[in-house]
């Protein structure tokens, strides 16, 4: 009888063990989850501030362009070009 009291506690001292093992594993999973989209928001946020200033830039080559064109002074656009090139450059 003490031989089967043993093995039933040793058991039950398994099953714990593998009980709490399965609790760690699933705080490690939630855990990893909640980084992953802690990650993809940042990195989401990154992507359209990006996009966000090449819009602005694209915006304000247009406008010179813009402003050229209503001033008929087309052949300074190429010199107006390398100027908003740089500037995109710069501001990158």
């Amino acid at each position: 009888m003490a031989l089967i009291a043993v093995l039933v506690r040793a058991c039950s001292q398994a099953m714990l063990a593998v009980i709490c093992l399965q609790r760690c594993v699933a705080l490690v999973d939630r855990e990893e989850r909640s980084f992953n989209q802690t990650l993809r928001e940042q990195q989401d946020e990154a992507y359209r501030e990006s996009l966000r200033a090449d819009q602005e830039k694209v915006f304000v080559f247009r406008f010179i362009c813009g402003v050229l064109c209503f001033i008929d002074e087309v052949p300074a656009w190429l010199s107006v070009w390398s100027e908003v090139q740089m500037i995109c450059i710069w501001s990158s």
